[in-house]
């Protein structure tokens, strides 16, 4: 399996159509993250939340949920992001299916790391209590987004193209 990118005008039904791939391939409901311009990176992760009693503590987004659960991760309007906030907070799990680390201090490491921390004699309790988790193997991402408006030449529709670049190819 990969990862995808629909990519496609407002309004013609990307979301629908994630969603519905996500229930036809048995995945059951998408968690979805809604991406927008002021949208940290560490909150792609992780974001920080208030308990109860009023202490703080870190809880997983939707993405990282998928991750850890085994589903599929929409990001609806990647498109929306900083230049430099996905790559630079999801790369990792998209490229390797790993994290060194998350804003909480645990950490996240692929199929293939897991398998050899328990066999180099690691047992699954003792990466949990270290707080090392596997992301699972059915994980997946679908993003949508706007195709580029820029037309023509010059800074304005290099700007208006920019979020297309390198780091999302």
């Amino acid at each position: 399996g990969h990862d995808v990118c629909l990519l496609a005008p407002k309004g013609v039904g990307k979301t629908s159509l994630a969603r519905r791939f996500a229930q036809l391939f048995g995945y059951g409901e998408a968690y979805s993250v809604f991406c927008h311009a002021d949208l940290p990176a560490h909150e792609l992760l992780q974001r920080r939340a208030t308990t109860p009693d009023g202490a703080t503590e870190w809880r997983d987004s939707p993405l990282l949920l998928a991750a850890r659960r085994g589903g599929v991760a929409l990001l609806d309007g990647i498109h929306r992001l900083p230049r430099g906030t996905f790559a630079g907070a999801v790369g990792p799990l998209c490229v390797e299916r790993s994290l060194l680390s998350l804003p909480d201090g645990s950490r996240l490491v692929s199929a293939a790391q897991w398998e050899a921390l328990l066999a180099a004699g690691l047992t699954e309790g003792e990466l949990a209590a270290k707080g090392v988790q596997r992301v699972h193997p059915a994980f997946r991402i679908v993003a949508t987004a706007e195709p580029p408006a820029g037309e023509g030449e010059g800074e304005a529709a290099a700007a208006a193209a920019g979020w297309l670049s390198d780091e999302l190819l």
